[in-house]
């Protein structure tokens, strides 16, 4: 079973569902998972966010306000070095993939 198949059919993922991908996975999974990504092309936005030079508030707000239903880190990554505003504090642990944990947002 893959990871996109598990997030549509166990865990009901929505079109409307944000999804996180930290950076050690983020590039094949993005691609499947295009749709529900809110960084779908990572790579641009981890060199410009630390600079300053685009406006990135919009990506902030969806973090800090909760809006991220899942996030996949590499296994036992628990320190998520981009962005620096994300904490799996609201996160449980799903289940665990060969090479990958996949975390969805507390119901608060």
């Amino acid at each position: 079973e893959n990871i996109r198949n598990y997030l549509e059919k166990d865990l009901r993922m929505r079109k409307s569902d944000k999804v996180f991908v930290t950076l050690h996975n983020y590039s094949f999974l993005n691609g499947f998972l295009y749709k529900n990504c809110i960084l779908p092309q990572q790579e641009i936005v981890t060199v410009m966010y630390p600079k300053g030079d685009l406006n990135y508030e919009k990506l902030d707000k969806e973090i800090l306000g909760q809006n991220v239903r899942f996030v996949i880190t590499q296994n036992d990554e628990t320190h998520i070095k981009f962005p620096q505003n994300l904490s799996l504090e609201n996160y449980e642990l799903k289940r665990k993939f060969n090479g990958f944990d996949v975390y969805e947002l507390r119901k608060l």
